[in-house]
């Protein structure tokens, strides 16, 4: 009898290792599919929604990567959404480029975007051009559609995926959101675990900066990301990434975009406050 309940035992832990998405939440942010991009049959596009972290100030986190299915190495010439695009019809910022060798897969971008998950079905990304190393090149035909909507997976999709578009795996996937946590104080480290002074500054409508709804947002972060210095990483990136559209925003004189910009640039730099603090308490208490 110990012997048969040590074998199922193996057998169990066997299967949580090799199939580790039977324990992950069926709703979890899941990648599209790849599809190519108008004009450009060799490049491939894919993208991936997530409401979580921003749903209160009304946006949502948009991820986008791209693939080389050419036959040799290309620099690729891209425009995504502006942060105030409603995608009706799109707005695009400044062009941003990168080498991909054939079969490569970019690192996953991200940026933000009014709506939710569940009330945007697509984002616009546009293929100005791409050339290979000899300096040939070939840009979208004049007249032609340059931009293409690229659809997020549907909700009910049961097999979930990492930004990194692999399958998330037990030392890197978010732990459920319904697992007990342990409480978060504040210590001498002269800074508050769970809410920045930040978040008092920021004036979108129905944004809800009590420091229990920040300390949600902030659960619901490290959850996303798989951990405190993880988020923080992806935090900064995030953060750079609208600091870059703010300047382009500011020379195309639209006022409306820079203003969303800010506000989110805020959002950040209160998120980071709050997940410094707890880098720092973590530190002092291993």
């Amino acid at each position: 009898m110990r012997q048969r309940t040590l074998f199922r035992l193996t057998q169990l832990g066997l299967l949580f290792l090799f199939c580790p998405l039977i324990l992950l939440p069926q709703d979890q942010p899941q990648w599209g599919d790849w599809k190519s991009a108008p004009n450009f049959p060799g490049i491939k596009v894919r993208v991936l929604c997530s409401d979580t972290g921003l749903e209160s100030i009304g946006r949502a986190s948009w991820n986008f990567q791209f693939q080389n299915t050419y036959s040799k190495q290309v620099y690729l010439v891209y425009q995504f959404e502006t942060v105030d695009s409603t995608g009706a019809p799109p707005r695009f910022g400044a062009p941003g480029g990168r080498n991909l060798d054939p079969g490569e897969k970019s690192a996953a971008y991200s940026t933000s975007l009014p709506g939710s998950c569940q009330s945007r079905k697509e984002m616009f990304i546009r293929i100005v051009s791409i050339s290979d190393t000899q300096g040939n090149q070939i840009r979208a035909r004049a007249g032609a559609s340059g931009s293409g909507a690229f659809a997020k997976a549907p909700r009910s999709s049961s097999t979930a995926r990492n930004s990194s578009g692999e399958a998330p795996t037990a030392s890197n996937r978010a732990p459920a959101t319904n697992e007990p946590r342990p409480e978060v104080r504040t210590t001498d480290t002269g800074c508050d675990p769970n809410w920045s002074p930040k978040f008092n500054q920021i004036t979108i409508d129905g944004f809800d900066s009590s420091k229990e709804s920040v300390r949600q947002i902030t659960e619901q972060q490290i959850a996303k990301y798989g951990g405190v210095d993880q988020s923080i990483t992806e935090v900064e990136s995030e953060r750079q990434s609208y600091e870059d559209q703010l300047v382009q925003q500011q020379n195309d004189g639209n006022a409306a975009g820079v203003n969303q910009l800010q506000q989110l640039i805020l959002f950040s730099d209160g998120m980071l406050d709050i997940l410094r603090c707890r880098q720092r308490i973590s530190t002092q208490n291993p």
